[in-house]
């Protein structure tokens, strides 16, 4: 296996340079690497070295004898360190070094108190006997502390080191680990252990664990082949899990629907599961899942017949609610709930449909026109479906591919620009644009226009117009095909003085507005829970925080992260970074691989770092601009947080650097720039706002827009109303 070789050269490494060092015969790898390679399994990316005596002094000591590529980030409270070791292909491996340590919980507080302790305490506090195996990387001697490990391991057996109850209390993610360790591996719970989780699953509430740790624990199971994804559902209900997590899911089962099927929903879905291909992103695994929650709230018998009106619409809207409480990136609940939300379409094709009727239809789904068509197969691959209906949706198959090959329908653009459109139409930028455009694509399609034909499109296009005006209405097209996809949010600096007043009072204001989201420049003294559980309550998401690159320190990294997740935040923005940082290139470069080592340091806790731009980075230093200084030389993962409006004041635009970077810009500053008016407000400037929606919905992968406004004509609440309500008039 490469990997083992990979881990194996890393391991060498450090048993050689800490040899004739105080660390010689005290370090010993433990856990999941000792696990997979005893069973003959290839082993993940990461590594976890246990100390008999102090981890984050060896931390130090490989970051100063070079062995460690970056300054090691460090959690003293719990006696632990993060470090990255290059291997023998010259990459990178994560290594997490724990000094030995005991753990005690109280009833009120997921921080453990940690105390220094031996091999066999580190041993007990771990969650599965089949973990706790240690391996000196200097003498090579293997140990099995609790004396069950080996044999649990040959035997395919998962129990926990102390009573399970207790390490249920300690940690109750344990409980869905269990399931996804005992369906990936093919074990089986040893009876007192999976008495303990249906007994003690009610611990997995909010209250005791993070949304966004269960969805993690969660997404492992849902990644696994079809027939394992399916064991692990029928685990997770019947150890009662599920019923704490997703509840949703439960009244499928029973639910009886006739015709076809030949099981109720739920068994439908779990055979339904077993036939995605191994290849199949999350999003359509999400989908085959739920692709009939929506049935029995939908359910009704008429004249004997079983029917779910629109249980794809309830569906995709059950789905929405699921993964937004769990915390999914918006993109994933997107793509999800779309999938979810046309699965019934391609069952409607029949033979005599126009080609233009087929293109529009095949227009109509877009990009995950290849997922949808896997998902309706599991989903006719699951019921006892007439051979001439499988027939039909080949047949819709093989006609879109010939269609394919004469005009691909996805790549179909509007023969004349937004600006051409706004000439000739005589208006200004807002949500018209978007209905012209999609007619000229339509007319496309019907063959009216050819592709590039613009005489033809502007004749078709005055000839619409006026028909437009005089029904008052956007044609064939609803508010919801052309409202973005990408929520607003707001950057509270925006409104930093009514914020110091009366945070509450503010949130609900914006929530009122119609935001969706917020970003925090401060907390006023409130703590993470209490903020929290106000946007819990306004159904607004904390959409980011801009914090200082000192909140990342090694003594203070830890409550750092543990008071974002608190507030369910998992991008912890730096918006400016002190001189040392910014003054020369090789400072910009030390800036690049520090925020390499937070990135690295938040990754195991679903965050990420980023960072905000002013108009300083587009002035050239010593030839090169500190922006391409910076995100030339970070992870992918770092966050390009674009500022459009302080980006124009340093003279760059927005297009080349979303383009430049693509997949980064992921939360994106909605500022305006006019250099005659500084207190304009978005959509009053010279933003070029089309173009910029277009990069960030396509290839920016932009989860959250944010509006900041920091010069005031009105009061600061009502201007960033006003910037809201233009937004939506930009069919945003």
């Amino acid at each position: 296996m490469e990997n083992v070789d990979e881990i194996e050269s890393v391991l060498q490494r450090i048993s050689e340079i800490t040899t004739a060092s105080p660390y010689a015969g005290e370090i010993y790898v433990v856990g999941g690497y000792l696990r997979d390679i005893t069973l003959g399994l290839p082993p993940g990316n990461d590594l976890d070295l246990v100390i008999d005596g102090d981890a984050i002094g060896l931390a130090e000591f490989l970051y100063k004898s070079r062995t460690a590529l970056y300054r090691p980030v460090t959690y003293p409270r719990f006696g632990t360190a993060m470090v990255q070791i290059p291997s023998q292909s010259g990459n990178s491996l994560a290594v997490e070094l724990v000094s030995a340590r005991s753990e005690s919980y109280s009833s009120n507080s997921r921080k453990p108190s940690v105390t220094r302790a031996s091999l066999l305490d580190d041993a007990l506090r771990r969650d599965f006997t089949i973990n706790t195996l240690m391996r000196n990387i200097h003498t090579n001697e293997l140990l099995d502390l609790t004396n069950r490990a080996m044999n649990d391991l040959h035997e395919g057996i998962l129990r926990t080191p102390k009573p399970p109850d207790d390490t249920f209390f300690d940690d109750p993610l344990r409980m869905l680990r269990a399931v996804r360790f005992a369906v990936r591996l093919g074990f089986r719970i040893e009876k007192e252990t999976w008495a303990a989780i249906q007994n003690c699953s009610s611990r997995l509430t909010s209250q005791a664990i993070s949304p966004e740790r269960i969805r993690e624990e969660f997404i492992k199971i849902v990644d696994m082949p079809g027939d394992k994804f399916k064991a692990g559902m029928e685990m997770l209900n019947e150890s009662n899990l599920l019923s704490e997590f997703m509840p949703e899911i439960l009244p499928t089962q029973g639910c009886i629907q006739g015709g076809w099927h030949t099981y109720d929903v739920w068994n439908h879905t779990l055979n339904a599961l077993t036939l995605l291909p191994d290849d199949a992103p999350r999003s359509l695994r999400l989908a085959v899942l739920w692709h009939d929650i929506g049935k029995p709230p939908t359910r009704t018998e008429e004249d004997g017949s079983i029917r779910f009106y629109d249980h794809q619409r309830v569906g995709a809207e059950m789905a929405v609610k699921i993964m937004r409480r769990l915390r999914f990136p918006t993109q994933e609940i997107k793509e999800t709930s779309d999938l979810i939300a046309l699965h019934m379409r391609p069952g409607e094709y029949r033979s005599e449909w126009s080609d233009a009727a087929v293109r529009r239809f095949m227009r109509g789904v877009g990009e995950q026109r290849e997922e949808l068509l896997t998902l309706v197969s599991c989903d006719q691959g699951a019921m006892d479906l007439p051979t001439e209906n499988r027939e039909r949706i080949s047949s819709l198959i093989a006609r879109m591919k010939t269609l394919d090959e004469a005009m691909d329908t996805r790549t179909i653009i509007s023969p004349l620009n937004g600006l051409e459109i706004m000439q000739l139409l005589k208006i200004s930028e807002g949500p018209i644009l978007k209905y012209a455009k999609e007619h000229l694509i339509d007319e496309i399609i019907e063959g009216n226009i050819a592709l590039g034909d613009k005489e033809n499109a502007i004749v078709k296009l005055k000839e619409w117009y006026p028909n437009y005006i005089k029904a008052g209405k956007p044609g064939n097209l609803t508010e919801e095909t052309i409202m973005s996809k990408v929520p607003i949010s707001l950057q509270l600096y925006s409104v930093r003085d009514d914020c110091a007043h009366d945070l509450p009072g503010v949130l609900r204001s914006v929530a009122a507005m119609g935001y969706e989201g917020v970003e925090f420049a401060g907390f006023y003294g409130h703590k993470a829970e209490d903020v929290r559980q106000i946007l819990d309550s306004l159904n607004l998401k904390c959409s980011g925080a801009h914090i200082s690159i000192d909140q990342f320190n090694p003594d203070v990294i830890e409550e750092t992260i543990e008071f974002h997740k608190a507030l369910g935040n998992k991008f912890l923005i730096v918006p400016s970074l002190p001189s040392q940082f910014t003054s020369t290139k090789e400072a910009w470069l030390e800036a690049a691989n520090r925020m390499n080592a937070i990135s690295d340091a938040l990754a195991p806790h679903g965050m990420f770092t980023g960072y905000h731009n002013h108009h300083t980075e587009f002035h050239p230093l010593d030839g090169e601009l500190p922006w391409d200084l910076f995100f030339g030389n970070t992870k992918k993962e770092v966050i390009m947080q674009f500022d459009t409006g302080n980006a124009m004041h340093g003279g760059a635009e927005a297009g080349p650097f979303l383009r430049k970077y693509p997949g980064r810009a992921r939360t994106v500053h909605l500022k305006e720039y006019d250099g005659a008016n500084d207190k304009a407000l978005i959509g009053e400037g010279k933003v070029k706002w089309a173009e910029i929606f277009e990069l960030c919905e396509t290839v920016g992968a932009t989860e959250w827009y944010v509006v900041e406004q920091e010069s005031y004509a009105h009061p600061p609440m009502e201007c960033v109303k006003t910037c809201l309500e233009n937004l939506r008039k930009m069919g945003k």
